[in-house]
């Protein structure tokens, strides 16, 4: 009986830390989306100066 309370106190210590990896590995993933983002748009407004000065240019 107190083999198995170990048993299942480990893998109670395992789920925890299962749960706090998968925190962090969620957190990280939130942090990228954001920068994601941030750099998607930096493209698109780059992508549109360059079309709008490129269009002055050939008027």
């Amino acid at each position: 009986m107190e083999e198995l309370k170990q048993r299942i106190e480990k893998l109670e210590n395992l789920v925890e830390d299962l749960i706090l990896m998968l925190g962090r590995a969620n957190q990280r993933v939130f942090n990228l989306t954001i920068q994601t983002t941030h750099l998607e748009n930096q493209l698109l407004k780059n992508h549109r100066n360059d079309h709008t000065l490129s269009t002055k240019h050939v008027s």
